[in-house]
């Protein structure tokens, strides 16, 4: 296959030399600058008699049969317009009869073919994604597992993960954002900040949110070091960003997990908390389920309520069940000011949430009491 890239651009270009490599085939680039000679030369191994520095497209093409030439050829099977330029959409005699030309579209203006191309391809990424996102996804798995077998090389820019809480600058086009998470070899804990024991786990029953992800980072930051979070959906209810955090805390000598667990189930509750003594203690629990059924109260029915309660109360009895609450530092329930003023369509809600209000003032008023 012999392949003709027009003008290489910082990222089009780079895909463009990979494209060529991977064909197998010769393959033949004008550029714009020394720089990108050097570019090519350097990180892709090109000789550069395949190389020509060209200011017009005239020149380029002077310079391509030239090359064809002296190499024997007479046209190529694809000219690729990298950068997008309309003055660049001349082929001339360099084409082959049964070759393509694509060009890269690269702004709004319409794209402008050559006189007489036998045919033409047009790869515009910005339609690409706004009206086939699903076919857009299945190529990019397929890249991603080119890129596993035989990777690419990329223009990456290096990023630590704490860094991403300012505005990302000065990222070129064609280059790739690399998000640096390395290990410490050490992590040093500050006794001040120590809230937690590093040696116990801690459960977010229900925690797999962006709420929980909010709370596993504080705790990480005072001192807990075994965060498992749970919900039905498990690691799949995570947004990307939410994995990251996860990720960060892993990185940095942490143990946080996302798992799928029915906090309802009692030999899923039994299961996870005997694999997580089987880490270390249990310090706390916090339980965080939740459902909600809201309606207006005439249209209300007794399952509206059965489903909330036992996202609320009956995963609560299973703890109690299960966890011997005078052993451990904290079980952890959340309420809400709507058990005092009301909340318009939430009444199944609020009626659980005032059961779970209501359990600590009952628990210390029996002859229990936490040591």
């Amino acid at each position: 296959m012999l392949v003709y890239a027009q003008y290489l651009v910082v990222g089009v270009g780079r895909a463009a030399v990979q494209i060529a490599e991977a064909l197998g085939g010769p393959a033949f680039y004008t550029v714009s600058s020394k720089a990108e000679i050097k570019t090519l030369s350097s990180e892709f191994g090109i000789d550069p008699k395949f190389i020509s520095l060209n200011a017009t497209a005239a020149t380029a093409l002077a310079s391509a049969r030239a090359w064809l030439k002296a190499s024997g050829l007479e046209s190529f099977d694809i000219v690729f317009n990298t950068s997008g330029r309309s003055d660049l959409a001349i082929v001339e005699d360099v084409l082959s009869v049964f070759g393509f030309y694509v060009h890269y579209k690269s702004s709004t203006e319409p794209v402008k073919f050559p006189a007489d191309v036998p045919s033409a391809r047009i790869v515009d990424i910005i339609s690409l994604i706004k009206k086939y996102p699903t076919k857009l996804s299945s190529l990019l798995g397929a890249i991603l597992k080119a890129h596993s077998t035989s990777p690419f090389k990329l223009s990456p820019v290096t990023i630590s993960f704490s860094d991403l809480v300012r505005p990302v600058e000065n990222i070129a086009s064609g280059q790739v954002l690399v998000i640096k998470t390395t290990r410490p070899e050490n992590v040093r804990v500050d006794p001040a900040a120590q809230l937690l024991d590093p040696r116990k786990v801690y459960l977010l029953v229900g925690g797999c949110s962006e709420f929980g992800i909010g709370i596993t980072v504080w705790m990480f930051n005072h001192g807990a070091r075994h965060i498992y979070l749970t919900s039905r959906r498990g690691r799949k209810a995570l947004s990307p960003v939410d994995k990251l955090y996860l990720r960060d805390i892993n990185n940095k000598g942490g143990d946080a997990k996302a798992l799928s667990v029915d906090a309802l189930s009692r030999d899923d509750m039994a299961k996870l908390i005997k694999e997580s003594e089987a880490v270390g203690p249990l310090g706390g629990i916090m339980l965080m389920t939740v459902v909600l059924r809201d309606s207006s109260f005439a249209n209300l029915t007794q399952q509206h309520f059965d489903d909330v309660y036992q996202s609320k109360v009956a995963a609560l009895n299973v703890i109690l069940d299960l966890v011997d609450l005078s052993k451990i530092d904290f079980n952890l329930l959340f309420s809400t000011i709507g058990t005092v003023f009301g909340n318009a369509g939430q009444a199944p809600y609020l009626a659980a949430q005032l059961y779970v209000f209501y359990f600590p003032l009952v628990l210390l008023a029996t002859e229990f009491t936490l040591k």
